[in-house]
């Protein structure tokens, strides 16, 4: 509510930016909350102030010589290359019709189905004290225009943003799972029932965050469609193969024997070239 206080958040937010591609999913509901308030000169000062960390990065780099830009970056650029100038109307219309199911499936993998699950769950209970000019509102609609973006986009050369592969781009939608959960547990303090439920869904969090230990089935599958980058056992091979040491406790044999996992087993899905 005041002009310090906006600046500081706005700050605070962009140093995080510099450590993940964030800024499409929290400068524009900053913005666009601070507009609805009719607070435009923080609105100015808080994309100022978002920017500041990022823009000292880049100018560092350009000091150290070294490119700003990468091979990640670079795919953005050509989807807004592959809306400016569309092309292969055919396997466009095939996309599109592959939205609903990958925004489904997006939903829910993206933070590992049991987050979600209670984030709705608790988004119905407490709909009377959630408004579209919210914060968490805000960032739902955000995320669904770049997931819009990203597969709705006309067909362009080479690895694709799209499709229910990727899930892990919309993990950052987990901050209105959490908020919801919070006004509903405020909502319903005196319920047993939702007490059991957020209880579940800390005890399921965490065996899914304790699956590398306890080699759990359940985690590899949703470790996998979360990021089905490699084979679906990659998960479990990799750990049976190189042990559950922490980061740090690697065994040597592994390096004298030059063993790179799935270096002879890996096959990339045609469909990501298309």
């Amino acid at each position: 509510t005041t002009t310090r206080g906006c600046l500081t958040a706005s700050i605070l937010l962009g140093v995080i930016f510099t450590g993940y591609d964030l800024h499409p999913y929290f400068a524009p509901p900053a913005m666009a909350m601070l507009a609805l308030q009719r607070r435009f000169r923080h609105a100015v000062l808080s994309v100022a102030a978002m920017l500041a960390p990022t823009l000292a990065v880049a100018l560092a780099f350009q000091m150290a010589k070294l490119s700003f830009q990468n091979a990640n970056s670079d795919y953005y650029f050509m989807i807004i290359g592959a809306w400016i100038r569309p092309d292969d109307f055919t396997l466009w219309g095939g996309y599109l019709r592959e939205l609903p199911a990958t925004l489904v499936s997006n939903l829910f993998f993206s933070n590992f189905v049991v987050l979600p699950v209670l984030g709705i769950v608790a988004g119905i209970v407490a709909r009377r004290d959630i408004r579209w000019s919210s914060p968490e509102s805000l960032l739902l609609l955000t995320a669904l225009l770049l997931f819009l973006f990203n597969n709705a986009a006309p067909p362009y050369v080479g690895w694709q943003l799209r499709g229910t592969w990727v899930a892990r781009l919309y993990q950052p939608i987990f901050v209105t799972f959490v908020m919801y959960a919070a006004r509903a547990t405020a909502e319903l303090r005196d319920s047993r029932t939702w007490k059991l439920a957020v209880t579940l869904a800390v005890v399921m969090n965490g065996a899914i965050v304790a699956g590398p230990v306890t080699l759990n089935s359940t985690a590899t599958l949703l470790y996998h469609k979360f990021y089905a980058h490699s084979h679906p056992r990659a998960f479990l091979d990799n750990l049976k193969h190189f042990g559950r040491r922490p980061l740090g406790f690697c065994e040597q044999r592994h390096l004298e024997e030059g063993w790179t996992p799935y270096t002879h087993r890996t096959r990339i899905p045609k469909w990501m070239f298309r």
